[in-house]
């Protein structure tokens, strides 16, 4: 069904909206591929595979379930905040292979 600039179905008839270099989708997109060419812009809470991998929206704090791997040649992990600290902590233990 297509209204003006709306597109849905007899009992939802704005499921998709059309402006200006925008589409509005209301509801949920499912998708077996999607190629984002430009900023990606998220502003719920981001997640992958329900509870893999999380961005909450209103900390940016952020939980991970598995491994993180950094394959450069050099490789950062930084805190740039002016109070507190970097904190590493595990159930059992953390292995260090060396420190400057």
């Amino acid at each position: 069904r297509f209204t003006d600039n709306q597109i849905g179905i007899s009992a939802d008839t704005d499921l998709i909206t059309l402006t200006n270099n925008a589409v509005t989708i209301a509801g949920g997109l499912t998708t077996t591929t999607m190629a984002v060419t430009s900023t990606f812009g998220v502003t719920s809470d981001f997640t992958v595979n329900t509870d893999k991998f999380i961005v909450y929206a209103a900390n940016g704090n952020t939980e991970m379930t598995g491994n993180l791997e950094m394959s450069g040649d050099t490789a950062t992990l930084s805190h740039s905040g002016s109070t507190g600290g970097l904190a590493i902590s595990s159930a059992q233990h953390v292995d260090v292979e060396s420190v400057r």
